[in-house]
């Protein structure tokens, strides 16, 4: 098991303190009998310290005890869960600081009661492996709960792009519109950025679905880009590039997939600089008008939106993501959620491999296990309208959620995935339907737009006569079951 040096300072406290009160000494009588001074073995026993090796053979000494055994990641029984937890960088890897937390805070809360905090970890251990929850998956809930604390809204990240922009003003034949050699020249002139297009044909089956992957030769990185990926894809991912040279962020995984994913951190220089990418791409000075101009519509024009989205260069997903950025510093809209679907034609299953929610969780979201999202999702029906390849299909609906009164103006874009045939993308950005979003989305009128009753899963779905439901509603029916249960009992 590898930890990192902050969880070895806690496990080796907490395995100090366990032994010193087995034995039921004092930290003055254990000070005493070590030649160490009481506030340093605190210090030890808090995590904040890790002593040298003379001074571990005399606590071990002291405490009857083997070096070895004393160094080992190894705990006693009751303790062996908090020791695989922080093994696991569930608590090690996520970004306390973030919710204005000290992991140093946490970590002397652990040291104080460890018997009962190795309980609850492993209760919490338990539940993200019987529910299949990685750590990847937390950092991202994490990152999502940092986007929504900011409506994700960043001005350093703005001003950095503005500030990029202007430095190749003398490069761009139009700062506005950066061409995908424009961005290569570019990196390669300022920063000796290697970027090679290539098929990923003879690369390992894992890798030829790709759009890019990174590799690294000292301090030199090369980024490898899928020949088969689209050119707005690959003009975003350079932009995002240019973003990680630009800020000067070191860390960073080498391809996008979930195995590659190591650290918050990791995760948290992707967000920066796929932002980064988006300002860049998309400036406030030109969207943000265009957009106002877009809400002040009484009508909503699908092929409108299709042509305002193409005239930028950078990829649908993107386009999508500068909604939910400008959307609540500008426009004062800030409930809504983004969601990306991704449907496999070939096993005929839907999965959402993106995810943002401002304000609160909406009722369309991720769900765990082997559920069946609700096939009357607007994203669902528009996949069957998709042809060409490069050309995204855009549609509207009122979307009601049953059993709530939420109901959320949806807009949704879907196309054929580049470099997997077997698989279409669908970007869907929702907005609650309050009182400020009608103000401030003229075109958001429910009367003036197809409307569907939706849930979030076939599986929780209340709707008997759904045509077109893929599973039956077993959740929906055992919680029903237990509500009638719960009422009978409590009526007598």
């Amino acid at each position: 098991m590898h930890v990192d040096q902050e969880s070895l300072r806690l496990i080796f406290g907490l395995k100090l303190r366990t032994l010193r009160k087995d034995k039921g000494l004092s930290l003055k009588s254990l000070a005493q009998s070590t030649g160490l001074s009481a506030s340093y073995i605190n210090e030890i026993e808090k995590g904040k310290k890790y002593p040298r090796g003379e001074k571990i053979l005399a606590l071990a000494d002291a405490l009857e005890t083997d070096y070895d055994d004393l160094i080992s990641l190894k705990m006693k029984e009751e303790l062996q869960s908090l020791s695989d937890i922080l093994g696991s960088n569930l608590i090690t890897g996520l970004p306390f600081d973030v919710f204005g937390i000290e992991t140093r805070s946490l970590f002397e809360l652990i040291s104080q009661s460890p018997k009962k905090s190795g309980a609850l970890m492993a209760t919490v251990l338990e539940l993200t492996r019987q529910h299949n929850i990685g750590v990847e998956s937390v950092f991202r809930a994490t990152l999502r709960a940092f986007l929504d604390m900011h409506d994700n809204y960043f001005d350093e990240l703005e001003g950095s792009a503005a500030e990029f922009s202007k430095t190749m003003k003398s490069h761009f034949s139009n700062v506005h519109r950066p061409s995908k050699q424009e961005l290569k020249d570019f990196l390669k002139a300022e920063y000796s950025a290697e970027v090679v297009e290539t098929s990923f044909e003879d690369h390992p089956a894992a890798l030829r679905k790709l759009d890019y992957y990174v590799k690294q030769n000292g301090k030199r990185y090369t980024l490898h880009l899928n020949a088969a990926t689209s050119e707005r894809k690959k003009i975003s991912l350079l932009a995002q590039e240019a973003g990680y040279r630009f800020l000067n962020l070191k860390e960073r995984r080498p391809s996008p997939l979930e195995t590659h994913l190591d650290s918050y951190q990791q995760l948290h220089n992707d967000f920066c600089t796929n932002y980064f990418a988006a300002a860049l791409l998309y400036p406030s000075k030109t969207f943000v008008p265009e957009l106002k101009n877009f809400a002040s519509q009484k009508a909503f024009s699908e092929s409108e939106f299709a042509k305002w989205m193409s005239s930028y260069p950078g990829s649908y997903t993107m386009f999508f993501e500068r909604l939910t950025q400008c959307l609540p510093r500008h426009l004062n809209v800030d409930q809504l959620f983004l969601l990306r679907l991704v449907k496999d034609k070939k096993k005929r299953s839907y999965s959402i491999d993106r995810e943002l929610h401002l304000s609160s969780l909406h009722s369309p979201h991720r769900v765990s296990g082997d559920q069946h999202y609700c096939r009357r999702w607007l994203s669902c029906s528009l996949f069957d309208r998709v042809k060409s390849p490069q050309t995204p299909i855009v549609a509207t609906q009122i979307s009601n959620f049953t059993g709530t009164d939420n109901r959320y103006f949806v807009l949704s874009s879907a196309w054929n995935q580049d470099n997997d045939l077997n698989q279409q993308s669908c970007i869907t950005l929702g907005v609650y339907l309050g009182d400020r979003s009608k103000k401030a989305l003229k075109f958001a009128n429910p009367e003036k737009h197809s409307s569907q009753t939706v849930c979030s899963t076939c599986e929780q779905c209340p709707i008997e006569d759904c045509q077109e439901r893929a599973a039956n509603n077993t959740i929906y029916q055992r919680t029903h079951q237990e509500s009638e249960v719960s009422r009978f009992i409590g009526s007598n």
